[in-house]
């Protein structure tokens, strides 16, 4: 890679040779069995968190409905829903 990178899409920076080289060659697994170290960086390892968007309303809000199916069931496989208590502010 040369110059500065913009990762906020993948057709910001197109991946040249050395960059597809990379990805073909990466080491995977699978992430349940922690045995992918691909996927131990990121969010869920530097955050302690699985963020899960919910698209907002035209006034910005949330609708509980959206909420209400993004819960995810009592299950390993799943990071427990929540939100931390620090982004609960209240309405105006």
């Amino acid at each position: 890679m040369t110059g500065q990178d913009d990762f906020r899409s993948d057709t910001v920076t197109r991946p040249d040779a050395a960059m597809r080289a990379a990805m073909a060659s990466a080491e995977v697994g699978d992430a349940v069995y922690e045995d992918c170290p691909t996927t131990r960086g990121g969010a869920a390892v530097l955050g302690s968190i699985q963020p899960q968007p919910l698209p907002n309303e035209p006034d910005g809000t949330i609708a509980l409905a959206a909420i209400e199916a993004a819960i995810k069931p009592d299950d390993f496989h799943h990071a427990r829903t929540r939100l931390p208590e620090r982004d609960f502010r209240p309405m105006a």
